[in-house]
């Protein structure tokens, strides 16, 4: 995502652009977490 704007008021945000980062090895993988929020 580069940028993010609202239609109601035009108003948003821009972010930088990163350089991609190279996959962490095997044994530094952690699992993801998320949880469900109601």
């Amino acid at each position: 995502v580069l940028a993010v704007y609202a239609r109601e008021t035009g108003q948003g945000m821009l972010f930088e652009e990163e350089e991609d980062s190279p996959p962490a090895p095997e044994g530094e993988r952690r699992q993801p977490s998320l949880k469900v929020v109601k």
